[in-house]
């Protein structure tokens, strides 16, 4: 029965960690990896489908995804973390310290890095929840999203530290103050960074553009094409105000455009346009179709006398 509180309360912590509970994180993995590893793997492999499947509903809403998708998305969540609770229960009994210590973060961190490759590459990740933590946020520049969670996972792995080695004061030190010495270690190279990147001269003024209009809200009722050309008007508008006041950056929200952008003629000369007039760069969260008809949530930048980019979540 414990091992099952002890599941759940993994999952309830990884959905709340991706909203408003960030610190969260920091420990969320830690009651998943204890349980498994004191269970057989069949258990273990239980345990981590509860966990993941419990995640995933919370985080995951059954609106704006409908039934069969959230369905679908709850039972790959689940079944990402009963990887993970299988391979906890298979390498945790045997292994060393030192690697039963970084298993946690080692394995939460493969899984979410093969996740990328999978037909959902968006289930739960822990690198974004820490965004206030600037220095470590640096390590993104040498090891990418993957390596800022595997730092975040890396505490988890105390708890597999087992009891006669928390006796040998030693044993107990070397490991918590091996933790404690890469968190340290990265925060310092980080801050260093920062300090040392700073950029000459002035900075770079930044606006944002925000609605009050969920993005799955578009999938609940339909939606007029005046009203959403009304929509893009507003945003327009904005940045125009926002770019008359120095922005050299202005960001719009994800997926804010929900049709394929390339195929809005007026809208993307619109803002090339305002990019070109205001030696500026306007960043868009919008739906882009690739060259097969498969859509993509992108984030697209026009930038002055030059062809749009684009970088893509999924």
């Amino acid at each position: 029965m414990l091992s099952w509180a002890l599941a759940l309360w993994t999952g309830a912590l990884l959905g709340a960690c991706q909203i408003d509970w960030a610190p969260v994180a920091w420990l969320a993995l830690a009651p998943l990896a204890w349980a498994c590893a004191r269970a057989d793997r069949p258990a273990a492999t239980r345990l981590g489908f509860a966990s993941g499947a419990v995640a995933g509903a919370a985080l995951y809403g059954l609106i704006p995804y409908g039934k069969l998708l959230y369905g679908v998305i709850v039972v790959y969540c689940g079944l990402n973390m009963a990887l993970f609770g299988w391979a906890t229960g298979l390498i945790a009994p045997r292994a060393s310290t030192a690697l039963r210590v970084a298993l946690p973060a080692l394995l939460w961190t493969g899984l979410e890095y093969l996740r990328r490759y999978g037909p959902i590459s968006f289930p739960i990740m822990l690198g974004p929840t820490q965004t206030d933590l600037l220095p470590l946020w640096q390590v993104a520049a040498w090891a990418g999203g993957h390596g800022l969670s595997f730092l975040i996972a890396l505490p988890a792995g105390l708890v597999l530290v087992r009891r006669s080695e928390w006796m040998r004061l030693s044993t107990a030190a070397m490991a918590t103050l091996g933790v404690a010495g890469v968190l340290g270690t990265s925060w310092w190279l980080g801050a260093a960074r920062m300090a040392a990147d700073a950029p000459p001269g002035e900075a770079v003024p930044v606006a944002g553009v925000q609605s009050a209009l969920e993005n799955w809200a578009f999938r609940v009722a339909p939606v007029s094409t005046r009203h959403r050309a009304h929509n893009q008007g507003i945003f327009l508008d904005l940045t125009r105000r926002a770019l008359r006041g120095g922005a050299k950056l202005v960001v719009w929200p994800e997926t804010v455009v929900q049709e394929p952008l390339f195929s809005q003629g007026g809208l993307t000369r619109t803002l090339q346009e305002l990019s070109d007039r205001f030696e500026a760069a306007v960043l868009v969260g919008a739906v882009r179709e690739g060259s097969r008809g498969e859509l993509y949530n992108s984030a697209v930048v026009f930038r002055p006398r030059e062809d749009p980019i684009w970088q893509d979540k999924i």
